[in-house]
């Protein structure tokens, strides 16, 4: 921080990535406010199936927003920790498209 304000000033910030979440726990950022991108995915999901099935949906969907302090940023890091991990394992595991086996040729290879 600048102009030696350390401690004087309060810094608030938005999101939950490394940078801030590590800033919050060096206390060098106070708090930031979080929202559950999962939960506006799937929310806006659900309402486009809403709508397709029934040909409405509500136009209003709220998602709290959580704030992100020292006492629990290691927890918001954790989550991201092992969600990347969950990621990183289901991309492994999806088929890539380009492969073939002798049995979807024919008997022939590719």
């Amino acid at each position: 921080m600048d102009y030696n304000k350390v401690g004087q000033l309060a810094i608030f910030g938005y999101g939950t990535n490394d940078t801030i979440l590590n800033a919050i726990q060096k206390q060098v950022i106070s708090a930031s406010l979080s929202i559950d991108t999962a939960q506006i995915g799937q929310d806006s999901l659900n309402s486009l199936l809403e709508y397709e099935q029934t040909g409405f949906a509500n136009d209003y969907i709220s998602i709290e927003p959580a704030i992100v302090r020292q006492d629990n940023a290691a927890d918001y890091l954790q989550a991201a920790s092992t969600a990347l991990t969950q990621d990183q394992a289901q991309l492994l595991s999806l088929p890539t498209g380009t492969e073939s086996t002798a049995a979807d040729t024919g008997g022939q290879s590719p």
